[in-house]
């Protein structure tokens, strides 16, 4: 039996980066059927439709299915309106992939988009 589902960065290089196409290109290979996508990769760690159709597209090409999107975030911040603002900018992301599920972690200290 194949791999069902695997998250993203269970295929991230040793350094921690590489791309989301990388990343999606690894899970074709192994015969994965779905990728949760997480802005760990190089080009979703800020909100970037260009980038999210781009993958969205190599998945679409390849029959891989992108059932979820999460995101590491706080709401421990002065103002939480800004966090507010980043989560709804991969919103817009899920919804125009057609990304049924949007997964928001809320974390303490660990701000995945300022990786290095």
């Amino acid at each position: 039996m194949g791999i069902e589902k695997l998250c993203l960065y269970s295929l991230l290089t040793p350094d921690g980066r590489s791309s989301c196409v990388e990343i999606a290109k690894r899970a074709v290979h192994y015969g994965v059927g779905g990728l949760e996508l997480m802005n760990f990769c190089d080009e979703l760690r800020t909100p970037d439709m260009v980038a999210a159709r781009s993958v969205g597209r190599f998945a679409k090409e390849h029959g891989l299915a992108l059932p979820c999107f999460s995101v590491g975030c706080t709401f421990l911040k002065p103002d939480p309106r800004e966090t507010i603002e980043y989560l709804k900018g991969y919103a817009d992301i899920f919804s125009e992939l057609e990304i049924p599920y949007l997964h928001h972690t809320v974390i303490l200290e660990l701000d995945y988009k300022n990786l290095a």
